[in-house]
Order: structure tokens, then sequence, then C-alpha cells
């Protein structure tokens, strides 16, 4: 979660005033695997530096945001300046299952969830087109996951193909 979203996490996992949450968080185990849903919550994040670096040291980036509270939208939206428009495609990449977990037990809207978490996206480096394929290379688990373009009205941040059913 990157020390975001707990509120709405706690609220969705039916996590707040439930004398059995407590017991669900060390045993639960949501999607078949070693880790119980309390050390899914509080699992730490990655520091990007050692993969963002490498980027800085040869000038290919011109905008990075670490995606906290916030979201995708408000992290990135704080980067991107008037007359341009960040276009994100959200089908870029396959959130993290505890988002999925979250979304469905909460019954919460997807544009919610991309306002409040960072949808396993942790950290977004804008580059110049020019310059994507070496960005690329040098970030083994990076990828494309939109564009920035020019724009007449003050939106920021467009997540392209959301589903908000």
């Amino acid at each position: 979660l990157h020390t975001n979203g707990f509120t709405l996490a706690r609220s969705a996992l039916n996590l707040d005033g439930d004398p059995a949450a407590v017991r669900r968080l060390l045993s639960e185990r949501p999607f078949d695997s070693t880790d119980t849903l309390g050390e899914l919550l509080l699992r730490p994040h990655r520091s990007y530096l050692p993969a963002v670096l490498p980027l800085l040291e040869r000038e290919l980036v011109t905008g990075m945001a670490h995606i906290t509270g916030g979201g995708i939208v408000g992290n990135v939206g704080r980067i991107i300046p008037n007359g341009l428009v960040a276009e994100i495609d959200v089908d870029a990449w396959a959130p993290t299952q505890i988002f999925d977990l979250i979304q469905e037990r909460g019954s919460i809207r997807a544009s919610e969830m991309f306002r409040v978490f960072n949808m396993g996206v942790g950290f977004v480096t804008i580059v110049r087109p020019d310059d994507a394929d070496e960005s690329l290379a040098t970030m083994s688990d990076a990828r494309v996951i939109g564009r920035v373009a020019s724009t007449n009205d003050r939106t920021r941040v467009r997540l392209n193909g959301l589903k908000d059913g």
C-alpha cells in the first residue's frame, strides 16, 4: 500500500471495530500464499533510488513521482505542467492482488481506488519519447503506462480504460 490508504483499506476489509480483526490479520491467507493478510498490508515498499539513479545520471528523466497518498492521479498530476496531460493506460499493468481484494470487499469504485492507492505502480518516471527505449533497458521491471500530451483543459491526468461500473 506504500504507507497510504490504510483508512479505506481497514474499512473495506472490515477491520475497524471488529473483535475478530486481529485474528483475521494474523491467520487469513487470501491468495493461497504464505503471507497473511496482515503481512500483505504491512509489506514495506521498495526503495526506487537504485532503479532511478542511472536514469538521473544519464539525464533521461523529465519528471518523477513516488505514488503514495493521492494515488496515481494526485501524485502524477503534481508534476504535469499547465497545457499538458498525462494519459495513463490503466490496462498497461495488472494491479497487485491486495487492491482487488480491497476493492471487492469494500465495493469501491475503480476511480476511488486510483485516487487513493498506487494500484501496483509505486513510482513513475517521465522521459522524452526518444529516450523511452534506453530508459526501459536501464530499469529491469519498468514498463510504459502512458504518455504526456498537449491539452486545452485543466486536466492533469487522464485514466484511459478505467471501468468504473
